[in-house]
C-alpha cells in the first residue's frame, strides 16, 4: 500500500515535523505556509518523527502515571500516542496535542477510550 502525503507544520529553528494538518484550508496552514514551515510528506514519516519526538519528552515514562514504559517491543509500539482532542473531535496529530503513554493507561483509561477501542495505523500493527 503506498504511503499517501500529508501537510505538515515544521519547527522554524530545528526544521523537526512538530504537527500534522488535516488540509491546507486552515488559517493555521495558511500562517505556517507563509512562514515558509509547511511541506509535503509521506504520513508514515510524518507520525514516526512526530513519535520519537514524544518518546524523548516523555523520557520512557508515560505521562499520565509516571510509570517506565518497559515492553519490548518496538519503540513505536512500546508507548502508546493519544491524542487529547480526538481527530474525530477536530483535534490533530501534533507534539502539542499528543502524550505518550502506558498501554495500561491508553486501554483501560475512561480518560483514553472509554468503551471504544483505539485504532492504529495498519503499518504499526
Amino acid at each position: 500500500m503506498a504511503n499517501r502525503q500529508v501537510w505538515v507544520e515544521r519547527a522554524p529553528l530545528g526544521r523537526a515535523i512538530i504537527r500534522i494538518f488535516r488540509g491546507s484550508h486552515s488559517p493555521d496552514w495558511q500562517k505556517a505556509n507563509e512562514c515558509g514551515l509547511v511541506s509535503l510528506v509521506p504520513k508514515f514519516d510524518a507520525v514516526s518523527e512526530i513519535r520519537k519526538q514524544i518518546w524523548q519528552r516523555c523520557a520512557g515514562n508515560c505521562e499520565w502515571c509516571g510509570k517506565r514504559i518497559t515492553e519490548t517491543r518496538p519503540l513505536w509500539k512500546r508507548m502508546h500516542m493519544h491524542e487529547k482532542i480526538p481527530k474525530g473531535s477536530g483535534g490533530e496529530v501534533s507534539l502539542d496535542n499528543s502524550c505518550g503513554i502506558c498501554e495500561n493507561c491508553h486501554l483501560n483509561s475512561p480518560e483514553a477510550h472509554g468503551d471504544r477501542k483505539p485504532q492504529w495505523t495498519k503499518e504499526l500493527e
